[in-house]
């Protein structure tokens, strides 16, 4: 499914992801998977950022983020966004479409965990404001991990 969602009109070139600076540190080997780093509060912040514009400003690339500005649990309920991703959809001149992914890890009565992928096609970002993105992300994901939760009634 996901492969359908991003690979339209052979457009699909490249997924770059934007991590923190301590997590690339950490985690050496994200650098060979495409991964760049931004250390907010930074001067190099802003390096990180024009990258990242001039990755979304060219079609077909991908470019994963985590809007909260850290790795945060799957069973969140409301997901606070920093500002960098409200300056990278003013500053981005292509067309580009905002997906959210919600991922959960469910381990119930295993040992293995099941990890459930939820995409949400927000639509062109030209199109959205970024306030208006908290809400609408917000209900999806509270409405993904309901629907892992059986109710009793």
């Amino acid at each position: 499914m996901v492969y359908k969602v991003f690979r339209k009109k052979n457009l699909f070139r490249t997924i770059y992801v934007l991590t923190l600076k301590p997590q690339m540190e950490k985690h050496k080997w994200l650098q060979n998977l495409g991964c760049f780093s931004i250390e907010p509060g930074k001067i190099s912040a802003l390096e990180s950022m024009q990258y990242a514009i001039q990755v979304l400003n060219t079609p077909g690339n991908i470019l994963l983020i985590f809007p909260q500005g850290k790795l945060e649990s799957s069973h969140i309920r409301n997901i606070e966004m920093e500002k960098g991703l409200a300056y990278l959809m003013k500053k981005t001149q292509s067309p580009y479409q905002i997906i959210w992914n919600s991922n959960i890890t469910e381990y119930f009565e295993s040992i293995n965990p099941t990890l459930y992928m939820k995409l949400y096609d927000l639509g062109p970002g030209e199109e959205i404001h970024f306030e208006d993105l908290k809400p609408k992300i917000d209900a999806f994901h509270q409405k993904s991990l309901d629907s892992l939760i059986r109710k009793k009634e």
